[in-house]
């Protein structure tokens, strides 16, 4: 597709489309980097299936063990102080902000806006990326692996541990602690 058919194809399927929007777009997908924000936007979806495997809101004694159904632990998890914290951090926005809450547009369900958000869960499980983290959690005991699971563990952690004291290596800003003074 050359860019006249694009330009085409554009005002024939989105006559209202903003000209700026497409540029900026464009301009994030391409050679520019992703902002703070976008990147932790994108972390939500770690989160959500995170607490949602390991069954965050869902308290009993056996409740890792016991077979609950799914939409009935993302429903737990959406009604802790927890997820309505970490939607607000991580997508900028209170809880209470999405569209289909503010407009009243709810056809099926209940206006309860917990139903929404366990939809919106839910269809962050389902999706690719959303399975693709739930095998790996599943695989790796309830976690996300910090090691690379291509290196052996004992000789990643060997040379993590070389690199680290290295007498040459300059420290940084996390490692330098300064100085202490005695009380």
């Amino acid at each position: 597709m050359d860019l006249d058919e694009f330009i085409k194809e554009q005002k024939t399927k989105y006559p209202n489309a903003n000209y700026e929007s497409i540029l900026k777009m464009v301009g994030t997908i391409y050679g520019k980097q992703e902002t703070s924000k976008q990147i932790l936007r994108a972390s939500w979806v770690f989160d959500v299936c995170w607490h949602v495997h390991n069954k965050i809101g869902t308290m009993f004694k056996y409740a890792q063990e016991a077979k609950i159904p799914m939409t009935h632990i993302i429903r737990n998890y959406v009604k802790t102080k927890h997820y309505k914290d970490n939607y607000k951090l991580f997508l900028g926005r209170d809880w209470q902000d999405l569209p289909l809450i503010k407009k009243k547009l709810f056809t099926h369900q209940s206006k309860d806006p917990v139903d929404r958000h366990v939809k919106n869960c839910n269809a962050i499980i389902i999706s690719d990326l959303g399975k693709k983290l739930m095998a790996t959690l599943i695989a790796n005991g309830g976690n996300y692996p910090l090691i690379d699971s291509k290196h052996k563990k004992e000789k990643y952690l060997k040379e993590l541990k070389k690199v680290m004291t290295d007498p040459g290596r300059d420290p940084g800003p996390l490692d330098d602690w300064g100085s202490f003074e005695v009380l």
